[in-house]
């Protein structure tokens, strides 16, 4: 995490912006209890699904969580086969 909090400060100079990243993935790995960075694309799919049925998410904060996990997992951890955009985002 905190190489993810270095790559937040690099790419945003907002503070609201990388507060939000941070803290999305933060609520990962809260939810999993393990590194975010050990799981896999399905464990993510499972925590879209569970924020946006169970916590009742709107579709603007599960875009946002996307976005964070977006850099997370395909920019910093290269996992390039990782296709979070095409089947996460809602209207």
């Amino acid at each position: 995490m905190r190489q993810y909090a270095k790559l937040l400060a690099l790419r945003h100079d907002s503070a609201r912006t990388r507060h939000s990243y941070y803290r999305a993935m933060r609520l990962v790995h809260k939810h999993f209890g393990v590194d975010p960075s050990t799981l896999g694309e399905d464990h993510f799919r499972d925590y879209i699904l569970h924020v946006k049925t169970r916590k009742a998410w709107k579709p603007k904060t599960i875009r946002q969580t996307v976005a964070c996990a977006r850099l997370f997992y395909i920019e910093m951890l290269g996992h390039e086969e990782w296709n979070t955009a095409g089947r996460f985002i809602t209207s």
